[in-house]
């Protein structure tokens, strides 16, 4: 598996897809589901900027910080 680095501004060699699968798992192994909603939602906005090719812009994404339900 390719070295995951996502501040090391390297983001260019992963397609977008291939963050969407790093999101699903790592989502499947903790509760982020509303973090990792709206990253998703990013993702695919910096797609259609990037014409759907490759992500080739520096990004580092904030830390995962898990979600307080509101009771």
């Amino acid at each position: 598996m390719q070295d995951v680095r996502f501040g090391s501004c390297n983001l260019k060699s992963y397609s977008v897809i291939h963050i969407y699968t790093l999101g699903l798992e790592y989502m499947k192994s903790e509760r982020y589901y509303f973090f990792f909603k709206f990253y998703f939602i990013f993702l695919l906005r910096a797609a259609v900027v990037t014409r759907f090719g490759f992500l080739s812009f520096c990004y580092v994404p904030p830390t995962p910080v898990r979600v307080v339900e509101n009771s």
